[in-house]
């Protein structure tokens, strides 16, 4: 089974080295600064200050965080502007699943270049508008045309 990175894990990536804050499930909030984050939320902080849920605060060198009790983070604005985001931005946007299906499609309708380049028009495609101003003119008629 192939697993892609989601977007919250490729943001703590990023943010490591800054300054974030986080709450676990016990309710107590820590802010320090993200040395690491593992694909699984497991997140190693410094410079750390511990709000319990009571109010009281402390301060603690080093912790490690286990990804599976935390509740939420807090990144810093500046992430907004990642190269992750801009990139994503640039792709087309709401198009949904089909997307890349068309361009699986189109690779396989180009070929090798052993096909010919300019496939044979429709009829509907030479035939003229049925507008007031259009002509009506047949087809040329083709030689299985003939024997039909």
């Amino acid at each position: 089974m192939t697993s892609t990175i989601g977007i919250p894990i490729k943001l703590l990536n990023e943010a490591q080295g800054h300054i974030i804050t986080l709450e676990i499930t016990s309710g107590q909030t820590y802010r320090g600064k993200l040395l690491e984050a593992e694909d699984n939320m497991n997140i190693q902080l410094k410079d750390i200050t511990v709000t319990a849920r009571d109010g009281r605060v402390s301060h603690l060198d080093q912790v490690y965080i286990r990804g599976s009790h935390v509740r939420f983070f807090i990144v810093p604005d500046m992430l907004r502007n990642a190269p992750m985001f801009r990139s994503r931005n640039q792709r087309g946007r709401g198009v949904g699943l089909a997307r890349g299906r068309a361009t699986v499609s189109r690779a396989r309708a180009s070929g090798r270049g052993d096909r010919r380049e300019n496939p044979p028009l429709r009829a509907e495609s030479i035939r003229p508008s049925d507008g007031a101003n259009a002509e009506k003119q047949p087809l040329e008629e083709s030689p299985m045309m003939k024997y039909s």
